[in-house]
């Protein structure tokens, strides 16, 4: 277990960023269709990973703010907060969100290493 645990953790290290994307964000480079603008702003969210310990799984949430008229469609987690300068590490379809209004977008992240 202790080698699943090095690994779920390394995962956490390496993204410790997350983010929403209207469509698939790609799997490489940059987030493509990510969110942007609102009151307050979009932003990508720090998601203090919990650390694996005996489970080789690690956790971490964010809650984020997204503007009128954007949908919420797919997150993803980054090396970086800084959009276009980040590697994304992984992504993950979500259940779309269109919003009529400014509004938030919770997200809870697990990895578990097999």
């Amino acid at each position: 277990m202790a080698q699943k645990d090095a690994l779920a953790n390394a995962y956490a290290a390496a993204a410790p960023f997350g983010g929403l994307a209207s469509a698939d964000p790609g799997a490489t480079g940059a987030a493509n269709n990510e969110l942007t603008g609102g009151s307050p702003a979009y932003a990508r969210k720090a998601l203090n990973w919990t650390t694996a310990s005996g489970t080789g799984q690690v956790t971490g949430s964010a809650t984020y703010d997204v503007a009128s008229g954007s949908t919420a469609a797919w997150t993803f987690v980054a090396s970086s907060n800084v959009a276009g300068a980040a590697t994304v590490r992984d992504t993950s379809d979500v259940v779309d969100q269109v919003f009529a209004s400014q509004g938030t977008y919770a997200v809870s992240y697990t990895f578990t290493e097999n």
